[in-house]
């Protein structure tokens, strides 16, 4: 008798406290609703943004709600309402140098098909990229130097480009530059690639 009324008891609390789990599971987490909101408060510099954001929790949980939070939104364009959550979860991850975030950004970055509807996204997602690991994606950039449409694209790659110490980025700087069509397209990069060339003549001259 008191195995089953236990029984009856588990069974009925089973079926109740399922659909409170499945309710629990939905319902956004503290720190999720935390970081959203961080991410919405725009207008401060690049350093008060990340102060408030890593308020909200230590950097790992940080970091890793932002990545879902690109993960989740990376179809997103502009004019859409989670768009700006994708953008400036980009920007963050940059400045977290998160290196997990590294595949979805190269899927920004490089999407299947470039259109004015991504390229806000694949400057920020370069710049984010440019602060995690510019060395280990240097194809990806010079790929976006080469080839990219937009001349404010090639001039974001051109200058994290411009960071890395090898002359044979600084032979690319130079061949694009030489390609560009207007003067002020050329000057641009070509700034990037006498930078580069000043920082390794310091280099060399230092041994």
């Amino acid at each position: 008798m008191t195995t089953g009324l236990s029984l009856r008891i588990l069974i009925l609390l089973t079926m109740f406290l399922r659909p409170v789990c499945a309710f629990q599971a939905v319902r956004p987490a503290p720190l999720v609703e935390a970081v959203k909101k961080e991410l919405s408060r725009i207008g401060d510099g690049d350093a008060a943004f990340m102060a408030r954001l890593l308020a909200t929790g230590d950097r790992a949980s940080v970091s890793a709600v932002l990545l879902d939070l690109v993960k989740q939104y990376k179809t997103e364009h502009p004019g859409d309402p989670e768009y700006y959550l994708l953008s400036l979860s980009a920007v963050a991850l940059g400045y977290l140098k998160e290196q997990q975030a590294i595949p979805v950004l190269i899927e920004l970055a490089r999407p299947a098909e470039r259109s004015k509807a991504n390229e806000y996204i694949r400057v920020i997602a370069l710049i984010a990229i440019g602060r995690i690991d510019p060395v280990g994606n240097r194809d990806l950039l010079l790929d976006a130097l080469r080839t990219d449409e937009q001349w404010y694209i090639r001039r974001t790659a051109a200058s994290i480009l411009s960071n890395i110490g090898d002359s044979a980025v600084l032979q690319e700087l130079d061949v694009q530059a030489a390609k560009e069509r207007t003067p002020g397209e050329r000057e641009g990069i070509q700034k990037d690639a006498d930078a580069l060339r000043t920082r390794l003549a310091a280099a060399n001259k230092g041994k």
